[in-house]
């Protein structure tokens, strides 16, 4: 909530501004816009950590699944002048997932990979399958992850990061622990850093705390 005043203080501060500077309203009411993509992002980023979802497993071709996400995150990393290289082998078999959650978790990573200080060239997508299991990383060549936020990466409204809301990857454990997954962070030894998103090909059943809140249920 204390991140939630920011915007709000500016745009209350821009109402006034309108009072004072009529001749300045086309700027102040781009401002003010700004702040409500702002709010609306923050918004919309504490609903994924913490909605009820009703979504049930289906079994789906990974390459469309990710394609889709990929196609969401390409605006993002194209203001920051980036560019998306994806890597999708023609034989990934089919996985069960939920895919709209699966879809939310790619997104959160490209959107992550966007803010990591990446100035030019591209982010990468791949996938590999091994012995049940399919990982989905994503790799940027940013300022890698300092040592200092290691522990804490994955905790909800932590963040390195000063656009950050420390929300984004706290959704994509959640949505990996809802799939019996997990996700792991770690430095490149060329440069930047890549996040592994492992997930096992088959599953039936969302956890119910995926589909009910309930005290303690995972983040």
């Amino acid at each position: 909530m204390h991140d939630l005043r920011n915007p709000l203080a500016s745009l209350r501060a821009n109402i006034k501004a309108l009072l004072i500077t009529p001749e300045q309203t086309p700027q102040i009411v781009q401002e003010m816009d700004q702040d409500l993509l702002r709010l609306d992002h923050k918004l919309g980023a504490v609903l994924d950590l913490t909605r009820q979802r009703d979504e049930t497993f289906e079994t789906v071709e990974l390459e469309a699944a990710l394609r889709d996400a990929a196609r969401l995150a390409e605006p993002v990393l194209s203001r920051h002048g980036l560019a998306l290289e994806l890597d999708i082998p023609p034989d990934i078999p089919p996985a069960r997932v939920m895919p709209q959650a699966l879809r939310d978790a790619i997104l959160n990573l490209l959107i992550n990979a966007a803010q990591s200080g990446q100035r030019h060239g591209a982010v990468a997508l791949r996938v590999h399958a091994k012995a049940g299991w399919v990982e989905i990383s994503v790799e940027d060549r940013g300022a890698g992850i300092p040592v200092s936020a290691r522990e804490r990466l994955f905790e909800a409204f932590y963040t390195s990061k000063p656009q950050g809301h420390g929300l984004g990857l706290a959704t994509v454990r959640r949505i990996a622990r809802a799939h019996n997954g997990r996700i792991r962070a770690e430095n490149r030894p060329s440069g930047g850093a890549r996040f592994v998103l492992a997930l096992p090909i088959r599953h039936t059943e969302p956890p119910s705390w995926w589909k009910a809140r309930s005290q303690g249920s995972p983040t």
